[in-house]
């Protein structure tokens, strides 16, 4: 995770346009459906730690030898038969165009690119479903902002072409947007799932420079935007993310949950949104976390360090140090020595906790044990890395995914920046 020196993070985000007065008169919030689709994940854990990191690491030689790192793990894998867990990330539908033209497209809280691919695309992806025909839009105009579509994300994931402008919709709110139309397209784990794209949902737009991840002043997330243009009453999103056990089959697709825009969802929390500020990364939506907990017997693995809030990664990943004081006291649980998850008996009942800033926030049994691994063992859904270095909380990797999202109601604010965690009314 790159962090830029704090004199030029204060000049970069002087030029962002200010989020306050809105041009136009505001909205009510809008909350839409969003679908959950099956995303096969690497069962190497190492594998997935050094994904993590290269979502994240904007310094180019840092990127380079990660990329090197990984190239060889999975050159190692071709042609084998792969150990494969099943995840999940949920999908927003969006409008794009006039006439509209419909998509789901990922909802990523750790990236800011909006974009889908284009008819002229001809990856073998692209194939399943048609991207969007630009010349069928009557709408469509020039991007104000020209540049290059080039984005790239942790499990190999990438998308190159251009942008364009036009219409851009979700849930009856339209806007007129500098729209990303890759050319190629190659989104791992998606084949066949009818997923077309990515809507990013970061606090700022992001430039990937040689030195690193910067704010980007010239452009802003979609959901910015809106907020900019009074089309919706708060710089707020909430999530409220249905629990899914891990799926079986690339092909299923299920209601996922909601997504609200401008807001949150009164009707799905259990009392108010719990605020936490943010850490001083200008990009990401980061919290300090304290560490996690066993909730029943108070054993407790410290860590004290920043650690990014993404959904669009799937578990919950931590050094060992963090995770075996608490998972270990969990009766009957045991390291799986497959290098990151834990055994655990399938009918476990005990809750973790993880503690963001003195607050603690509880880890559902039902959503941290996963899959059934053989005689009434489930394998863990926090998974641990070993360090990259001497260092045994070293933070290069640790992320909070969508596994804590389906005990907690997650809401992103912009100002004063915060991401927020409510009990769900169904858990009350």
């Amino acid at each position: 995770m790159y962090t830029a020196p704090v004199a030029a993070l204060t000049a970069l985000l002087a030029l962002v346009p200010a989020l306050g007065a809105p041009t136009e008169k505001r909205a009510q919030p809008i909350t839409v459906d969003l679908v959950r689709v099956p995303k096969a994940i690497p069962a190497d854990p190492h594998q997935a730690t050094l994904e993590n990191r290269l979502k994240f690491t904007g310094n180019h030689e840092d990127r380079t030898r990660i990329k090197d790192e990984l190239s060889k793990i999975r050159s190692k894998q071709a042609g084998q038969a792969q150990a494969i867990n099943w995840g999940a990330q949920y999908a927003v539908p969006i409008d794009l165009g006039t006439p509209s033209q419909h998509y789901d497209i990922l909802f990523d809280t750790g990236s800011s690119d909006t974009w889908v691919w284009g008819s002229e695309c001809t990856d073998s992806l692209c194939q399943a479903l048609p991207g969007f025909d630009a010349t069928k839009s009557s709408t469509v105009s020039d991007a104000h902002y020209q540049r290059n579509l080039s984005v790239s994300y942790g499990d190999g994931s990438e998308a190159h072409g251009d942008y364009i402008r036009d219409k851009v919709a979700v849930g009856g709110i339209s806007l007129d947007y500098d729209l990303g139309i890759a050319k190629t397209a190659d989104i791992k784990g998606y084949a066949h799932t009818n997923i077309a794209g990515i809507m990013g949902a970061t606090r700022v737009g992001i430039l990937q420079t040689d030195e690193g991840l910067e704010v980007d002043p010239k452009t802003n997330p979609w959901w910015v935007e809106a907020y900019q243009k009074g089309l919706i009453p708060e710089g707020i999103i909430g999530l409220d993310i249905t629990p899914a056990g891990l799926e079986d089959a690339e092909t299923t697709k299920t209601p996922g949950g909601k997504l609200t825009i401008g807001g949150v969802d009164q009707g799905a929390i259990a009392g108010e949104i719990d605020w936490i500020p943010i850490g001083s990364n200008p990009i990401f939506w980061t919290l300090q976390l304290d560490g996690v907990g066993h909730k029943d017997s108070g054993a407790f693995g410290k860590y004290g360090k920043p650690i990014i809030i993404d959904s669009g990664s799937t578990a919950i990943q931590l050094p060992k140090a963090v995770l075996d004081p608490a998972v270990l006291k969990v009766k009957g649980a045991k390291d799986a020595y497959n290098g990151g998850q834990y055994l655990v008996p399938c009918d476990t009942k005990e809750s973790l906790t993880l503690r963001f800033s003195g607050k603690d926030f509880e880890l559902l049994a039902r959503d941290w044990v996963g899959r059934e691994a053989g005689n009434g063992q489930c394998l863990s859904q926090v998974i641990y890395y070993s360090p990259l270095g001497g260092d045994p909380l070293d933070s290069r990797g640790a992320i909070i995914g969508d596994v804590f999202f389906h005990s907690q109601y997650s809401a992103y604010r912009l100002e004063p920046a915060a991401v927020g965690f409510a009990r769900y009314k169904r858990d009350a």
